[in-house]
């Protein structure tokens, strides 16, 4: 018999505005987190095992596609984002022991589209790091500003982290959540917009001869990877929406299929430009979905999953974060 999953409580932070494209507003996006670590420390919410926001919060400038997981760690947490990025962790976990501090970074990459990724932070460094390995159609419809994922991206350890209770889950940057159900041989359209890989210090495209043939070892190792690790619940650092409302596509075929797919729950935390959604509104959060809603194409449901708690942080008068605690 199976034996029941622990329940996990996650904090997602939604932010009004865009994603940060300049090194310049980093500053005003930590100085956002750190009020947000004291509202969350002064809430008190028990049993919070992890703080996600949403991607490209902040600014990295430089890239570290072409690194491994461990150098790719080491750099970042020598960085300036990743000084302050540990620094919060540490303060979150005097009230929240174990808590992960998981956080959407983008970097520039030049020659490529911006490296993409889900970072996740303990108070002793960086302990999770997944770079973007499903690029969306617009990601590659320009192959001089591609984003490229590297072959070895795919079965990256740091793609999946164990949470304080045990449940294991698995780091997304931003479209990455729709890919868990991709099998090596969908054909879909989140497939076909993989049109770039880079297998060591080789590029190979849609048009190479092989191309076909390592995409699909790619994703193989991919489902193998989460598969095998038993990951059950995805955190997805999503870039963003104009405003509440336009999330529901992802809600439908990202988050619920996300679920569905593992056989427990996802979670995301998003920008949205013009406004911050109502508490109960565009949660970015499903759990419970059956297998069924994977072949239910065009009436997929929504299977949106209230909070429990949530609070806003204002900065000059003005909305700026909307904090919600949700149990999957």
């Amino acid at each position: 018999m199976k034996r029941p999953t622990p329940s996990v409580r996650v904090a997602a932070v939604c932010v009004r505005g865009k994603r940060c494209t300049n090194l310049a507003h980093n500053s005003r996006r930590l100085d956002l987190l750190e009020k947000v670590i004291d509202r969350l420390n002064e809430a008190a919410w028990p049993g919070l095992e992890a703080v996600l926001l949403p991607g490209g919060f902040l600014r990295l400038g430089r890239s570290l596609a072409d690194l491994t997981f461990d150098g790719r760690a080491a750099v970042l947490a020598r960085t300036r984002i990743g000084r302050s990025l540990l620094r919060q962790a540490r303060r979150l976990d005097k009230a929240h022991p174990g808590a992960l501090l998981v956080v959407g970074i983008d970097g520039e990459n030049l020659g490529e589209g911006d490296d993409q990724f889900c970072a996740a932070f303990n108070p002793e460094g960086v302990v999770g790091l997944a770079r973007k390995i499903f690029p969306t159609e617009k990601d590659t419809e320009n192959p001089e500003r591609a984003v490229t994922p590297r072959l070895a991206d795919y079965d990256c350890p740091g793609r999946i982290v164990t949470l304080a209770g045990g449940r294991r889950a698995a780091l997304n940057a931003c479209y990455d959540v729709f890919g868990f159900h991709e099998g090596p041989d969908s054909g879909s359209a989140r497939t076909r917009a993989i049109r770039w890989l880079r297998d060591g210090g080789r590029l190979v495209g849609t048009k190479d001869e092989g191309f076909a043939d390592l995409r699909r070892t790619a994703l193989a190792v991919w489902q193998t990877r989460w598969r095998e690790a038993g990951v059950d619940l995805a955190l997805a650092a999503v870039h963003g929406f104009e405003m509440p409302g336009r999330d529901g596509y992802w809600q439908r075929h990202g988050m619920a299929c996300a679920a569905a797919a593992l056989g427990g729950a996802a979670i995301g935390a998003a920008h949205f430009e013009d406004c911050l959604p109502e508490p109960e509104a565009s949660t970015l959060v499903a759990a419970g979905v059956s297998k069924a809603h994977l072949k239910a194409g065009p009436h997929r449901r929504l299977y949106a999953k209230p909070p429990l708690e949530s609070l806003m942080i204002r900065k000059g008068g003005r909305s700026a974060a909307l904090v919600r605690l949700f149990e999957v």
